[in-house]
């Protein structure tokens, strides 16, 4: 079985938590995901092809996550 290597992954992941408290804050990453055209994994797993511009757009979503106390990560999947 051949694994692609990390520089030839073909999506994006970003999977995330944000406190229930901070409406506003998780409805502008959903607006900012829906726009980016991400699809959706459940509840709060997105991906989109790999790229350098997705790959710049999930790696500040992440930080946007994480400045509202939430919790981020991007993955190469």
């Amino acid at each position: 079985m051949n694994l692609p290597s990390q520089n030839t992954a073909p999506w994006r992941l970003i999977v995330f938590s944000l406190a229930a408290k901070g409406a506003s804050q998780r409805v502008e990453i959903w607006r900012k995901l829906r726009r980016y055209g991400t699809l959706s994994l459940r509840s709060s797993g997105y991906i989109l092809p790999t790229s350098a511009s997705n790959q710049e757009r999930m790696e500040w979503l992440a930080t946007a996550i994480r400045t509202y106390k939430g919790q981020a990560s991007v993955a190469q999947v």
